[in-house]
C-alpha cells in the first residue's frame, strides 16, 4: 500500500480518528474495530500500516525518531483540528510521541484525545533488550501475548519474515523507554483487562509520568486478555464512542 493511512469511513466528516496497530501488526490489526466504529456514528478514520510491515510499501524502519518523523510528515496534510488518536499496546506509545510531536509543531492540530488499548507506559521496556535475542525468544514471548497465530511459526520462511519486523519494533520501544519526556496535557482514555499477560495495571498507572490531563479507564473482562479487539471489538467500539463525549457516564474519572 503506498499510503501509510488508509481512509476508511466519511472522509468528509469533522470527527477524525488516528487509529495505530500493536508490536508486529499492520493496518489490517485494527480494520474490524475501525469498521466497527463506522457502522455506529459518522465518523474519518485513519488506520496506520507501519513502514515494512504487511500491506506497506514502504522500507522497514527500526529507529523511534525516524519512524515518528515519517509518521508525521504523512499524517500533519490529512490530520484535522480536534483528532483523537488510538493505539493498540504498542500502538499506544506511538500514538504518544506522534501527539507530542504535533503538540510542538503544529499546537492548532494537537489531539483532542487520546485512546490507549492494552498500553504500557512507554519505560516498561526500560533495560529489555529483546530485540537481540534469537528467534526462539522472540516467538516465545508473542505467543505468550498472543500476537501471531501459532501456525505461522512453524513456517520458517514466515517466521524469518516477522522476525525482521518485530526486532524492528522492538527496537523502536527500547529507545523510547529511555527518553525523558515532558507531559502533555491531552484527555486520556484507557481500555484495559486485569488478566493482561503482558500490560500489568502498574504499567498502565506509569502513564501519569507522562500526562498532565484527565485520564479516565474501562476495564475488560477478566478473559479478554492482551489481544481483545477482535473478540471484543464491539464492546472496544461503544466504549471508543463513549469517550468521544466527555460527559458519557460511562467513563471512571481519576
Amino acid at each position: 500500500m503506498s499510503e501509510m493511512f488508509y481512509a476508511i469511513g466519511e472522509s468528509k466528516c469533522p470527527i477524525q480518528i488516528i487509529m495505530f496497530p500493536y508490536l508486529g501488526g499492520s493496518g489490517t490489526s485494527v480494520m474490524s474495530l475501525a469498521n466497527e466504529i463506522c457502522a455506529k456514528i459518522p465518523v474519518d478514520i485513519r488506520v496506520a500500516f507501519p513502514p515494512g510491515h504487511v500491506g506497506s510499501d514502504y522500507a522497514l524502519c527500526d529507529n523511534s525518531v525516524q519512524l515518528i518523523d515519517l509518521y508525521y510528515k504523512n499524517l500533519i496534510t490529512i490530520l484535522k483540528k480536534d483528532s483523537i488518536l488510538f493505539g493498540h499496546s504498542m500502538g499506544g506509545t506511538i500514538a504518544y510521541f506522534l501527539a507530542k510531536k504535533i503538540a510542538e509543531k503544529n499546537p492548532e492540530l494537537t489531539p483532542k484525545k487520546l485512546i490507549f488499548s492494552a498500553a504500557a507506559a512507554p519505560d516498561h521496556m526500560k533495560n529489555k533488550r529483546l530485540s537481540d535475542k534469537e528467534n526462539e525468544i522472540i516467538f516465545k514471548e508473542i505467543k505468550r501475548i498472543g500476537t501471531m497465530p501459532e501456525e505461522l511459526t512453524d513456517n520458517q520462511e514466515l517466521v524469518d519474515y516477522f522476525a525482521s519486523i518485530l526486532r524492528a519494533d522492538y527496537k523502536i520501544l527500547e529507545e523510547i523507554s529511555e527518553i525523558e519526556v515532558q507531559k502533555i496535557d491531552i484527555p486520556t482514555f484507557f481500555i484495559m483487562c486485569h488478566k493482561d499477560s503482558l500490560t500489568s495495571c502498574q504499567t498502565i498507572l506509569k502513564w501519569k509520568d507522562y500526562l498532565d490531563s484527565k485520564i479516565s479507564f474501562y476495564m475488560m473482562p477478566a478473559d479478554a486478555g492482551h489481544m481483545y479487539l477482535k473478540k471484543y471489538k464491539e464492546v472496544v467500539a461503544d466504549k471508543i464512542v463513549s469517550f468521544l463525549d466527555l460527559n458519557s457516564e460511562e467513563e471512571n474519572d481519576q
